[in-house]
């Protein structure tokens, strides 16, 4: 018990440290993007600590909202009170950054939830549906508090004159954008890390690492952005197929970093309108990228699994098959009351017997055993007292005989016994041994109450020399009349007997 309580411990202390650790990434991806963008005209074209946030929330719940804000705020405050160059002044606009943190990140983890669930990184629809619908609209809508703290900041420094509805929409739209492709290039490829933090790696899977740092690198050459991008395409399509879904997540995660330090700049001015074209076309590719390299990633997940599903359930039907022809196999043979062998596995092994005889040229002994007055006991106790009796009797029987013997219930209480290389003498010892290992006792009922069974028995021996299985297997049907004629003869006698040969030849 302490060590289990000892290994929970350990476990949540591991799950603390890499909050605390995505926090402080949060702070410093927070703090990067305020020093690269600053409060004032301009904005980066990937917001990290979207998607950090993003993550903190998906994995930790909705109860983290407020240290995204407080993270979020902290890393805003100096360059707001920079700016701003008033303590009371900065308040405001570091407060609505940090809402603005928290608001989006829980809207866009609500939806995301809402939409997929569960399946978000695991099946290709989902992610699709929560990424082109939740993302957008979670980080359009949480980006606004942002948007206003940051124009509150121009109005109190008065940057804002003219066309300050324009600057409103640029800066909304570009923030929005910065933070959808925060949480579309980032989150994704750490919760797959995080989920699946293993690394398997052999001299296979380096290879294709190697291979494919090379096209992407060929892909860069490339000076026409139209051709890179369909090339880096169909190198991560590839990608996905080839290699597990959290390689693939990795690897789509550099080539975006990559894109987006090819557009050779780090923030684009707002009032600069000449820029948007080239720079949302290369962002719209960073999204066409990562977008189709995870859905072929879950598409292919999706259908291997699909397919180990279906080989798991072939396999077990195959196993269900074999098991009920086995079953049947043993009812072909087998007395479904007793266990012992049928009439029809009887037929079967005492030609094999008759016909190894033959060729060993040694004898054959068969008794006929039926359980005397066993009809009276079925209608003085009951059938089910029947039954008993007879699975009593077949495992005194059983007790008695050789592993070799041939043992088979033939009819309701008549039974049949082979005993290969046995002559005269021994087949009436063997008799006389089972007609006294039934009648030693009497077969107690559940009720308590004894019920005494005897058995009388018919022995004959074979001493042909035939080898002809259609004659093995008339001699044995001549054997079994033979000693059923002992047998009738024992029942006359008095019953509870044993009548051997005349010899049978």
């Amino acid at each position: 018990m302490s060590e289990h309580r000892e290994g929970r411990r350990s476990v949540l202390s591991a799950d603390a440290w890499t909050q605390i650790g995505l926090l402080l990434l949060l702070y410093l991806a927070a703090r990067w993007g305020v020093e690269v963008a600053g409060l004032r005209g301009a904005f980066s074209p990937i917001w990290p600590a979207s998607g950090i946030g993003l993550v903190l929330v998906l994995r930790y719940g909705y109860r983290v909202w407020p240290l995204i804000l407080g993270v979020s705020a902290a890393a805003a405050w100096p360059e707001t009170a920079r700016i701003l160059d008033s303590f009371a002044s900065a308040l405001g606009p570091t407060a609505l950054i940090g809402i603005a943190a928290a608001l989006k990140t829980v809207l866009v983890a609500w939806g995301i939830r809402r939409l997929a669930g569960d399946a978000y990184l695991d099946q290709a629809k989902p992610f699709l549906v929560a990424t082109l619908v939740a993302v957008p609209l979670g980080a359009a809508a949480g980006t606004f508090p942002s948007v206003v703290g940051r124009l509150l900041g121009d109005l109190l420094v008065g940057v804002l004159a003219d066309g300050q509805w324009l600057t409103l929409m640029l800066t909304w739209n570009g923030m929005a954008i910065a933070n959808i492709m925060g949480m579309v290039v980032l989150a994704p490829p750490m919760l797959l890390w995080l989920r699946d933090p293993h690394i398997e790696i052999d001299g296979r899977r380096i290879l294709e690492l190697l291979l494919y740092a090379a096209l992407v690198a060929m892909a860069f050459v490339i000076r026409e952005a139209f051709h890179a991008v369909y090339l880096l395409v169909a190198i991560h399509i590839v990608i996905a197929i080839r290699m597990p879904t959290k390689w693939a997540a990795l690897a789509v995660l550099l080539t975006s970093v990559l894109m987006l330090w090819r557009t050779g700049t780090t923030s684009v001015d707002i009032h600069n309108l000449r820029y948007y074209d080239f720079f949302f076309a290369e962002l719209s590719s960073v999204l066409v990228l990562n977008l189709t390299t995870y859905a072929v990633a879950f598409l292919w997940q999706e259908k291997e699994a699909s397919e180990a599903s279906l080989q798991s359930r072939v396999v077990e039907r195959t196993q269900e098959l074999e098991k009920a022809n086995n079953r049947l196999r043993v009812l072909a043979r087998q007395d479904p009351l007793t266990g012992v062998s049928n009439r029809r596995y009887f037929e079967h092994r005492g030609i094999r017997e008759l016909e190894r005889a033959a060729r060993t040229n040694t004898t054959v002994a068969l008794l006929v055993l039926d359980i005397d007055r066993f009809k009276r006991i079925n209608d003085e106790h009951g059938h089910a007292v029947g039954d008993m009796v007879l699975k009593e009797t077949v495992t005194r029987l059983e007790s008695e005989l050789r592993p070799t013997d041939v043992f088979a219930r033939i009819g309701g209480e008549e039974f049949v016994v082979l005993l290969p290389e046995c002559d005269e003498a021994y087949a009436v010892e063997v008799a006389e041994r089972l007609r006294a290992a039934v009648a030693r006792m009497p077969v107690t009922t559940q009720t308590g109450f004894p019920v005494a069974v005897t058995i009388s028995i018919g022995v004959t021996v074979d001493h042909s020399s035939e080898k002809n299985s259609s004659a093995c297997a008339e001699r044995l049907q001549a054997m079994m009349h033979a000693a059923d004629r002992n047998l009738y003869q024992a029942k006359e006698l008095g019953r509870n007997r044993v009548v051997g040969p005349p010899l049978y030849a």
